[in-house]
């Protein structure tokens, strides 16, 4: 899987797949990085009261999805899909049943604000999601993407000199990167500082391992 997170006039270099917007109902993303990554080829989900977020926007969702304890439905027109496992949380519900339906690129905004549990608990959210997908979750100024070793090698281009961070969630028995100031070979990671603010030397970076990790890179369309 390769991402090139610096190309000029789109906020990711993809290929003609099934892609996806889940619009969650945290802080309103800026507009800049909202025009950036929609466009007539992808197919907007709201999660609850995100569908209502998107809508104050003048952007229409394709459909409503989650177990609709937030979203003001009288408002909405489009199809809804309640999700009832209460052992779950709406984005990860939301997420495995795109994957589901066969999207295998999703992109999340509205991510940001509310407590300081809910970051960590977005990220749970992308490390339990089911395999088979590029995820990746849109924050002011960063970017959160789920790494799956179904994917394989994950190469991303960037310039020299950007901050880069990779956690594992769980004991993960080998991490390889390479292109970094601090590159690892096989390395353990489990839950911890180690992975915290790598810089990348080179054009391209490359990460292999055989659990599941959450690599967070600068948004290059923030204001910050």
């Amino acid at each position: 899987m390769i991402l090139n997170f610096f190309q000029m006039g789109r906020l990711y270099r993809t290929e003609d797949n099934m892609r996806a917007i889940l619009w969650c109902n945290g802080d309103l993303p800026e507009e800049k990085i909202v025009n950036n990554i929609i466009d007539e080829n992808i197919t907007i989900f709201g999660i609850d009261g995100g569908a209502n977020k998107a809508h104050n926007l003048g952007i229409k969702v394709h459909e409503i999805i989650g177990d609709m304890d937030s979203v003001d439905t009288n408002l909405l027109t489009e199809s809804k899909t309640e999700l009832y496992d209460q052992s779950k949380s709406d984005l990860t519900k939301s997420l495995d049943l795109l994957i589901g339906r066969g999207f295998d690129e999703i992109d999340i905004i509205g991510v940001d604000g509310g407590s300081s549990e809910h970051i960590l608990g977005i990220w749970a959210s992308l490390y339990e999601a089911v395999p088979g997908c590029k995820i990746r979750a849109i924050h002011r100024n960063r970017i959160s993407v789920r790494y799956h070793p179904s994917d394989g090698d994950l190469k991303i281009s960037m310039k020299p000199g950007t901050e880069f961070s990779i956690f594992s969630m769980g004991k993960t028995e080998s991490v390889t990167v390479t292109g970094a100031k601090w590159n690892l070979k096989e390395r353990e990671l489990e839950f911890s500082t180690l992975g915290l603010h790598n810089i990348s030397i080179d054009q391209e970076i490359c990460i292999r391992s055989n659990g599941k990790l959450i690599v967070i890179l600068p948004n290059h369309y923030s204001s910050e």
